[in-house]
Parts: structure tokens; C-alpha cells; sequence
């Protein structure tokens, strides 16, 4: 898999970073202080959606020269800041950007905006990019001190940085959080029934669901509670057939549900019952007795 670059994920992809406002109400900095931030954060990314990576060494401190420049580095299509965090008397701050670029995941190129969170400190009087990290980072599966369950996350993650250490292992463990809690549901042939299929997201960020279906017969319905799922959220999705006068055994088929921006699918088989006293039959013929 394509090792993304790792300033793109810098604090692990920080989802929760969505729908924020650009600073926080009680955080507003001196005069002059966030113009200067952003203005130097602007121009840093600048560098990478125009490919110039070089030219992005002058907002990097001194003790970061060496991390940027072995970094991987891609040109990204576009960024904006979402979010500044001040510490440390408005010296220090957290700034959350997203960034438009590629991701591939599982062997899927994807094109994507993703958040990341970097860390920039006033030194000299110039806001400056720095691979310092606060004591807590922000991941999809919520702060380097609060990872809950997530097998095998201190393996991904750099405790101290936050950068992640496994790019593939990253990826994979972002979609072993989205699940889904059935794999095959049985409807009646004969007469209306509806299942439940549970979509459940164990990342900190939205996804979009959305159901397709593969030789299902007339009279097959899908609807989703809720379409857009929030972060450690749930959505359902109601499987409804109504046979109406056509009461005929019914081949299998298969519900697809996509959930994006993962372009995941899970497929979900759909079997239909037939009356108890056509089986009876079936079986007699099969065993002749």
C-alpha cells in the first residue's frame, strides 16, 4: 500500500476536527498573533499544492529540518484550516487542516479530504512548523490516552509524536472500526417480513452508508434510518419484501452496503423461506420417503 505522506496523517487523521469552528470562543489570540499564523500556516501548504517541497523548508524549525526532509512527501490539490488551538500564552498552537489529496487504502486509490492536526510554535517571532506534540493527540480512534479497545493501536501510533509508525496498519484498522452485525438475513417468500441490518462506526468522523441490490425479485425494499452516520454512531438498514400475489419459492440475492469515504462494501445475503408444507414436499422428494 502507498505509504501516504506522513505529515497528511500528523496526529492520526484527526476526524474529530469536522464541523469545528475556526477557533475556539475563549481562545482569541492577540492582535496581529493568528493573522501571523496563518499567513505562515497558509504559505506551508502552499509549498505542497504547488509541489514545491523545498520551499517549504523555511516554515519548518531547525530541529525539525531533518524529520521534513526524509519525510514522503505529495502534492496535495488543495488546503484550508478548520481549527487553531492556542497553549503556552499563544506561543504555541495546534492547527487542524484539510487537506484534499490521495489515500489508498486495501489497494484502493481514493481522492479525499482528510484532517490533520500540526503543531506550530512562535520562535524568534515566526510562527514556525515543529514535529513537537502536545501530551495528548488526536486520532480516528479518539486521544493517544484514550484509544479504548483498539487492538494493537500502541503498535501503530508513536507515543510521542502521535505519527503513526504502520501506514497499511493505519488503514486497516480505520476499517476494521466501521462493521456491520449481520452477514446474511432470511425474508419469506410468501408473505411481507422485514430484517434489520445494523451499520455500526467505531471511528471518531461521519460516513455515508448506502444500500444496492443483486437479483432481488419485485417488491424488495431498502431504507436506512439515517444515511449519514456519526462518529461512534449506528445506522440501520430495514430490508422489506412484500410478495404481494406472487407467493413462488424466490432465489438468494445480495444486499451490497457501501460506506464511503471508504468505498467499503459489505455484501449481506438475502435468502428467501418457503411455507413449511412446500418444504415438506421438497424434502420427501429428496428422500423419497
Amino acid at each position: 500500500m502507498t505509504k501516504v505522506v506522513s505529515l497528511l496523517l500528523t496526529s492520526s487523521l484527526a476526524l474529530t476536527a469536522w464541523g469545528q469552528a475556526p477557533t475556539d470562543l475563549f481562545e482569541k489570540a492577540p492582535p496581529g498573533v493568528e493573522d501571523a499564523l496563518r499567513e505562515r500556516v497558509n504559505g506551508f501548504y502552499k509549498t505542497w499544492v504547488e509541489g514545491k517541497f523545498r520551499a517549504g523548508e523555511k516554515f519548518v524549525s531547525d530541529d525539525a529540518q531533518e524529520f521534513y526532509y526524509s519525510m514522503q512527501k505529495q502534492k496535495f490539490g488543495g488546503c484550508e484550516i478548520l481549527r487553531i488551538k492556542y497553549d503556552r500564552d499563544f506561543n504555541d498552537a495546534m492547527v487542524t487542516v484539510v487537506c484534499e489529496g490521495k489515500w489508498t487504502i486495501s489497494g484502493q486509490e481514493m481522492n479525499t479530504k482528510l484532517p490533520h492536526t500540526d503543531f506550530w510554535s512562535l520562535e524568534k517571532d515566526q510562527w514556525v512548523w515543529t514535529i513537537k506534540q502536545p501530551k495528548t493527540t488526536e486520532t480516528p480512534f479518539g486521544t493517544t490516552k484514550n484509544y479504548g479497545n483498539i487492538e494493537g493501536v500502541d503498535k501503530l501510533f508513536n507515543a510521542e509524536t502521535g505519527i503513526p509508525k504502520d501506514f497499511k496498519g493505519v488503514g486497516e484498522a480505520i476499517l476494521k472500526q466501521v462493521s456491520v452485525d449481520k452477514q446474511r438475513v432470511e425474508l419469506s417468500s410468501f408473505e411481507k417480513t422485514s430484517a434489520v441490518v445494523t451499520i455500526k462506526n467505531g471511528i471518531n468522523g461521519y460516513i455515508d452508508v448506502r444500500a444496492d441490490g443483486d437479483n432481488l425479485p419485485p417488491g424488495m425494499t431498502m431504507s436506512f434510518d439515517q444515511p449519514k452516520v456519526p462518529g461512534n454512531g449506528e445506522a440501520k438498514l430495514t430490508l422489506t419484501y412484500d410478495p404481494k400475489d406472487n407467493k413462488a419459492a424466490k432465489p438468494s440475492g445480495t444486499v451490497r452496503i457501501t460506506v464511503d469515504p471508504f468505498n467499503k462494501v459489505f455484501p449481506v445475503t438475502v435468502t428467501f423461506a418457503i411455507p413449511e408444507e412446500m418444504q415438506k414436499v421438497i424434502e420427501k422428494s429428496k428422500t423419497g420417503k
